[in-house]
């Protein structure tokens, strides 16, 4: 990735929808794949995004490695390319770092408008990115920290279920396969874990919650 200068941050006389634009344009030109990452992130929750959850997702998947690849290099793969990217997005103020946990954030107007201005132009390919990556780095529940990565990963498992859901109620497999690309198989199975994952994780918030009502009850 080029070395960044770090740019003007207001633009006279233009609106803040024109300043995105403008920044978004200039990130473009300096590195492609730093791009295409946000436009990725805004079919994802517009918090907490980390490095580990794709690095995650192409250690359990070298097709899902390749496909990252392909749109964003070694952001995916390489924890200081990523953050030469995230530093390049900051620079241009369109995220914010959230240094206690080692993850960024972007202003849901922000992750709105990147959806709209040019997320949508990709929608199948962008979606089923997100879907692979989350779906991917669920983790097992033997794995350390389990219970961490399972409430950072929920609000990413939401969004790309939402995604699915929008779909349409009913839809065949050979549906989603065709949405997908592919012969779908894969991808089913990801969405397939996701929803487990979504599902008990609120099974256990709300087991969670009620355990606390009866402990009240009984105080």
């Amino acid at each position: 990735m080029p070395q960044n200068k770090t740019p003007l941050q207001d633009y006279p006389d233009r609106s803040v929808q024109t300043t995105w634009t403008i920044s978004y344009e200039a990130i473009k030109e300096q590195d492609k794949a730093t791009a295409n990452l946000l436009l990725l992130w805004s079919f994802l929750d517009n918090k907490n995004i980390w490095h580990g959850l794709f690095a995650a997702a192409c250690s359990a998947s070298t097709r899902v490695a390749s496909e990252l690849s392909a749109w964003f290099g070694d952001i995916s793969s390489n924890e200081l390319e990523f953050a030469r990217a995230m530093q390049l997005l900051r620079n241009y103020s369109l995220v914010e770092a959230v240094e206690d946990v080692a993850s960024y954030t972007a202003h849901p107007v922000i992750h709105k408008w990147a959806y709209h201005y040019r997320g949508q132009d990709f929608p199948e390919n962008l979606a089923r990115l997100a879907v692979l990556s989350v779906g991917w780095a669920v983790p097992d529940v033997s794995t350390r920290d389990y219970s961490t990565l399972q409430r950072r990963l929920l609000p990413h498992a939401e969004a790309c279920l939402q995604w699915v859901a929008e779909k349409g109620p009913g839809r065949s497999s050979h549906d989603y396969e065709c949405d997908l690309g592919g012969d779908g198989k894969e991808e089913r199975e990801v969405i397939l874990g996701a929803a487990a994952f979504d599902a008990s994780t609120k099974k256990e918030k709300q087991q969670s919650r009620a355990s606390r009502r009866t402990s009240l009850r009984l105080i």
